[in-house]
């Protein structure tokens, strides 16, 4: 007869190895904008901001519960068996969280429902420091968070994606790396026409 034993990963080992899964800056920011689009998106706005070391992807799309915000900030959120979208090409529930750990160290979510506004944060710094599965949430009164839900309040729902701290992406301390940075903006864009074709319209990059 078997004996099981429980075997939990290090939430800071495993965190930090996702970070070296494969993506391109151009095919992470895909897979978070196909989150948009799952979601009935008919807006999708995508701010680079260089000076604060950040990327934000907002949506107009239906929007999360607190719970279903926390379900899907879980690692491996979605049974890859169940039936989808032929449009849907997330399969593991691991996309948003994969994708933006390959570019920054913070991943941000703040989601509107028509009766309310719930955010979840993953903090690898606070990982590697707790090395425990633990999702960050904010007080509502947080400016962090107060100057993220700006970019959805003209939305009766929607979605805003933040990933910061962007170490992975480019350093920062020279002229030339900046750079690098807007030369990696035109890349996206250019990606991201291809793959969404059709649905070049709803995106707007700032």
């Amino acid at each position: 007869m078997n004996n099981p034993v429980v075997s939990i990963p290090s939430a800071n080992i495993l965190l930090s190895s996702l970070r070296s899964v494969g993506y391109t800056p151009e095919t992470a920011i895909a897979d978070i904008v196909d989150n948009s689009l799952s979601a009935k998106a008919s807006v999708v706005d995508i701010n680079f901001d260089c000076e604060k070391q950040r990327i934000t992807i907002a949506d107009n799309g239906d929007g999360m519960t607190k719970s279903e915000l926390l379900s899907s900030m879980s690692i491996g959120s979605s049974d890859p068996l169940n039936e989808r979208s032929i449009h849907d090409l997330g399969r593991f529930g691991m996309g948003m969280k994969t994708a933006s750990f390959s570019l920054g160290k913070k991943l941000t979510v703040i989601s509107k429902t028509k009766d309310e506004i719930s955010n979840a944060c993953w903090d690898l710094d606070y990982v590697r420091q707790s090395d425990k599965w633990e999702i960050l949430i904010n007080d509502s009164s947080d400016a962090f968070i107060n100057e993220l839900s700006d970019s959805i309040s003209q939305y009766r729902c929607g979605t805003i994606v933040c990933i910061s701290n962007v170490d992975k992406l480019i350093a920062f301390d020279s002229s030339a790396e900046k750079k690098k940075f807007y030369k990696m903006i035109d890349n996206v864009k250019s990606h991201l026409s291809l793959v969404f074709t059709g649905l070049w319209n709803p995106m707007r990059f700032r």
